[in-house]
């Protein structure tokens, strides 16, 4: 097969691109279809044995019958004699990259648990209609460009229930994988069965992987909190899937997903827990107001009083209303007579034929009640603050009572 070649179906004609993919039973081909459309072609020779072809056709009809989103789509198929020798080939998707090439160029924790639910997904749709990978890794999980969505392709080596077969095939107990890293242990057990189970394994080496780069093999593996904290609820479902026994593995696909959406609302509830009790300890007083006068100014008959910045309407209603303690006043040049004037300034009228020392006098009573009125609205300030704070915590920790009850029933469901 070169770049040009013409491979024709009943209802389509393809151009070969060039080779994208191989493996032990065939090869892969990107190519374009009469509509510009781009699409690859797996092929694998006719000569090879028998029981290699009926997979091939078990994939072709499994893939055709039960359409998912997380399943490999074949969008035509079809022989072909090329150079002289006879391949049989199907088309599907051209897709951007495989699970490999993202783990590779460095996965963001955030996709992680979207890419494994996606996978789930798919197993569970293979699974209940009585398909077995058995060979299930990163190279055999595809996504579209810029897509987070996985695809799972190439059911070749599949173990299907019979009543999906369209000819009677058994895959055989002692065939080996080409890649064993993912295996299952039954899988490494001459004679064993591979069971939905198998796949569930492989899928929990492949959710770590994702998020710590390495392949657990061993009791000292890594785990996924020690490289994504906020992740470490995963570690729990990990756990499970990764049991040595196929039967104590957590199965089947809704339960894991299930008890995935438990860990994850629980580690919610601690998290938010944790938050509301460090808002709780990092409650504290207000500052001590202070303003001062900067200037004075007599202005359309008013002693006008400038501060450094502007005033709380709380502060002047407290100096205004005279809640001072002791102060002294000129008659009838009290605190109750100021107004405020603009948002940084108080004044207070004059009628008119006030003496110098009457004006004197007026201008330091003013000033005396200042920091009389700083005190107060400080006051003010700090009982409202621990008000407040009373309320606040009374919420909160009502708030902590119910996220710690809803974990405890929830630990409960978990267990079930």
């Amino acid at each position: 097969m070169k770049k040009g070649e013409k491979i024709k179906t009943a209802f389509d004609e393809y151009t070969l691109i060039k080779q994208v993919g191989t493996g032990g039973n065939g090869c892969v081909f990107s190519a374009i279809n009469d509509s510009g459309e781009s699409v690859a072609i797996k092929f694998i020779e006719k000569n090879l044995p028998a029981i290699k072809l009926k997979r091939f056709k078990n994939e072709i009809y499994f893939c055709e019958q039960h359409k998912h989103k997380n399943i490999v789509e074949i969008y035509d198929r079809g022989y072909a004699n090329i150079g002289g020798t006879e391949y049989a080939f199907y088309v599907m998707p051209l897709y951007a990259e495989t699970l490999r090439d993202k783990m590779r160029a460095g996965l963001n924790p955030g996709c992680v648990l979207t890419i494994f639910t996606g996978i789930l997904e798919g197993l569970k749709h293979a699974h209940v209609h009585g398909a077995i990978h058995r060979d299930i890794k990163p190279e055999n999980i595809m996504f579209k460009t810029n897509s987070t969505e996985p695809i799972i392709c190439d059911f070749g080596i599949a173990h299907f229930a019979e009543n999906e077969m369209l000819t009677v095939v058994e895959t055989r107990r002692a065939d080996r994988m080409a890649n064993f890293q993912y295996a299952a242990p039954e899988q490494h057990v001459k004679g064993s069965v591979a069971t939905a189970q198998t796949d569930i394994y492989a899928t929990a080496l492949i959710l770590n992987e994702m998020f710590t780069g390495e392949i657990p093999q061993a009791a000292d593996y890594k785990t996924i909190a020690s490289v994504a904290p906020e992740y470490a609820f995963v570690d729990e479902v990990f756990t499970q899937m990764f049991k040595q026994q196929a039967a104590d593995r957590l199965f089947p696909e809704d339960k894991i997903l299930q008890e995935l959406k438990l860990r994850a609302e629980q580690h919610k509830r601690e998290e938010e827990t944790k938050r509301l009790q460090s808002v709780i300890d990092d409650l504290s007083d207000p500052e001590t107001f202070t303003t001062a006068i900067v200037k004075k100014e007599f202005l359309n008959g008013q002693l006008v009083f400038w501060f450094d910045h502007e005033l709380p309407r709380d502060w002047f209603s407290i100096l205004s209303a005279g809640s001072l303690g002791s102060y002294s006043a000129v008659c009838g040049y009290g605190p109750e007579k100021l107004e405020m004037y603009n948002r940084t300034g108080i004044a207070m009228p004059l009628r008119g034929y006030e003496s110098p020392d009457t004006v004197k006098n007026i201008v330091q009573n003013v000033a005396d009640w200042i920091p009389k009125a700083n005190t107060q609205y400080t006051a003010y300030l700090k009982q409202a603050a621990r008000q407040k704070r009373r309320e606040d915590e009374a919420k909160r920790k009502a708030e902590i009572e119910r996220l710690e009850r809803e974990g405890r029933i929830c630990d409960i469901i978990a267990s079930l």
